[in-house]
């Protein structure tokens, strides 16, 4: 159990954080507390819900969730908070990398007997057990509101607009009408496992350059908040094709509308790593040190 604490840990975290997103927006604590405090409330919750057949929490739960609100805007304010918050979270895999990496790792790297490739590899392990990690809590979010929430999507959009485009260019509109779950299963895919798997994978790479693993995730990090600045400011003046939003790292996490084609926003996304491998080819020969 203790091999896998920290994919545990960052699992908890993400599936706390947008759990308590979500109720805080839906004012699930207020409907709890009316519940708690007022007699008249509880005696009349405690008869529907046993009419429903449902448990009184199930059913507080129910009811606060499909007030007005479909299932794609619980799902966005429950995951708003991580556009500031989830490259920090996911970088994390890189001090227990690094630990390896100056550590147990060099029996890997005499045995494989190919020290660039292996270092790309075990870096790639860690990354992807990270960003799984996050997937599968953010895929478990899902689920919960799935079972819960009762506002269809299309009800909520009758005028025709609709908040997000990702993938929509691919597969058309009513994607994102009649699968709503698989929709945001997608969108999740990207936001919550390739986005985590990229950032932790250039701190990963970076660290056997730079010697030090919170040298790296200090580096690394420093990128998306001073990137998501930079081309946030240029954004007021606009550039030719959207290049502004494109470029910078902290779009394709927005949970605000946008409307944008996805291969161009998903090569984006994936600037870091290109830049990542450039660092890490260059001091090649620094690693034989």
């Amino acid at each position: 159990m203790k091999r896998f604490k920290l994919e545990a840990s960052v699992f908890a975290i993400i599936l706390f954080i947008t759990i308590l997103s979500v109720l805080f927006d839906t004012n699930s604590f207020a409907v709890i507390y009316r519940y708690l405090t007022f007699e008249p409330v509880r005696t009349a919750t405690d008869m529907v819900a046993k009419e429903n057949n449902l448990s009184t929490f199930i059913y507080l739960l129910k009811y606060s969730l499909s007030i007005g609100k479909p299932f794609d805007v619980v799902v966005i304010w429950g995951t708003f908070i991580f556009q500031l918050i989830l490259p920090f979270i996911a970088t994390i895999g890189v001090f227990r990398f690094y630990k390896r990496h100056i550590g147990i790792n060099k029996l890997i790297y005499y045995r494989k007997q190919n020290y660039i490739r292996s270092i790309r590899k075990l870096a790639l392990n860690e990354s992807v057990r990270i960003s799984l990690s996050v997937f599968c809590a953010y895929l478990i979010f899902l689920v919960f509101y799935r079972l819960v929430g009762t506002t269809p999507v299309q009800d909520f959009y009758s005028n025709g607009t609709i908040p997000r485009t990702l993938f929509l260019d691919w597969f058309g509109n009513s994607f994102y009408y009649d699968y709503p779950f698989l929709y945001w299963s997608l969108e999740g895919l990207v936001r919550f496992w390739l986005v985590p798997f990229i950032y932790c994978y250039c701190a990963c790479l970076l660290s056997v350059v730079v010697l030090s693993a919170k040298k790296s995730y200090l580096i690394v990090n420093l990128y998306y908040i001073i990137a998501s600045a930079i081309f946030g400011a240029i954004s007021l003046i606009g550039l030719p094709f959207y290049l502004d939003l494109y470029l910078n790292p902290s779009v394709i996490l927005a949970s605000g509308s946008y409307d944008l084609k996805t291969l161009p926003l998903l090569l984006g996304t994936i600037l870091p790593i290109v830049w990542a491998e450039i660092i890490y080819y260059k001091n090649r020969r620094l690693l034989y040190d």
